[in-house]
């Protein structure tokens, strides 16, 4: 028997009904839900490469709520990512910067979020306004902005990385800002070994309140180098971060799901099979949605994933 024949009797760690119940439900939450939960199970879509009726509900969106903050933001955001023509991507991208530049718009903070998000630096044309943004006593703003300029270039992108995985473990700094710069980090890749353990050691010494803990932890268990997924010390962070995985939290459930996307074993499907079954409902229409597509979205990358090995 070939090589070739021994890859296509491979068995998917996602059996086909799975995984059918996992777009399903991601195309149900772009139909019945709205504004940012609509933006993310998009997004889902287009990240697992199921891209079909995106354009055209976002489109009618754009129609409807294009003038709407800060939502407008989300709609561009979809519809930059959904093209591969780079005239029509720049064409919301600009929109996206407008309302960037616009400081007193009710969106900037969203924009800024969004730039960086798509890997676009606010430096690059626009550095007076880029340095106020930095200035500002708007500590989401700041830090969004600071966010977007790692993508002036690869020196930038290792130093404002450095910058965030140290304020991610700064006791001194306030819980929301501590939340967003691990998300920065867990966005930003591998870290090299002499900074992944410190980081590490940190978010397990965390004491699990406001939700910071599984934020750590969820970025730890993401940027681990390859070369250490077998130590002692990744399988206690590991632990420590399924720990979180029956918390009735949206935020925490939501990274649970972000970390098995990306890290999770074929022993833990159960735990994002739950999630999207919502066998354990939060109360809350939106917020069970958004779990749900998280989970979708993770079963769908879990497969792709460990498929490839």
């Amino acid at each position: 028997m070939t090589d070739c024949d021994n890859a296509s009797k491979k068995t998917s760690v996602v059996n086909p009904e799975l995984k059918e119940e996992s777009i399903e439900a991601l195309r149900t939450v772009i139909r019945t839900q709205s504004e940012w939960v609509k933006v993310h199970a998009a997004e889902f879509l287009l990240w697992s490469g199921y891209p079909e009726g995106v354009r055209e509900i976002y489109i009618e969106e754009e129609k409807q709520f294009g003038g709407k903050s800060p939502y407008r933001i989300g709609i561009w955001r979809v519809l930059a990512q959904e093209t591969e023509k780079p005239e029509e991507k720049k064409k919301w991208t600009n929109k996206i910067m407008y309302a960037f530049l616009d400081t007193n718009g009710a969106d900037r903070i969203h924009a800024a979020e969004t730039l960086a998000k798509l890997h676009i630096s606010t430096l690059k044309e626009h550095p007076d306004a880029t340095a106020q943004a930095l200035k500002s006593p708007v500590k989401s703003l700041s830090l969004y902005t600071r966010w977007s300029i790692a993508f002036t270039s690869a020196d930038s992108l290792l130093s404002v990385r450095d910058s965030f995985l140290s304020m991610a473990t700064s006791g001194e700094e306030e819980v929301s800002s501590r939340r967003l710069a691990a998300y920065v980090v867990r966005n930003s890749g591998e870290l090299p070994d002499a900074q992944w353990e410190p980081f590490a050691k940190a978010a397990l010494a965390e004491s699990g309140t406001s939700g910071l803990s599984s934020s750590l932890l969820t970025a730890a268990v993401i940027t681990v180098p390859g070369n250490i997924t077998s130590s002692g010390l990744y399988r206690q962070v590991y632990e420590a971060f399924l720990h979180y995985k029956d918390v009735p939290d949206k935020g925490t459930r939501m990274d649970i799901a972000a970390g098995l996307a990306e890290k999770g074993n074929a022993g833990e499907l159960p735990v994002l099979v739950a999630l999207l079954k919502n066998e354990s409902p939060l109360g809350i229409e939106a917020d069970d949605a958004d779990v749900r597509a998280s989970a979708a979205y993770a079963i769908l990358k879990m497969e792709k994933r460990l498929s490839a090995k």
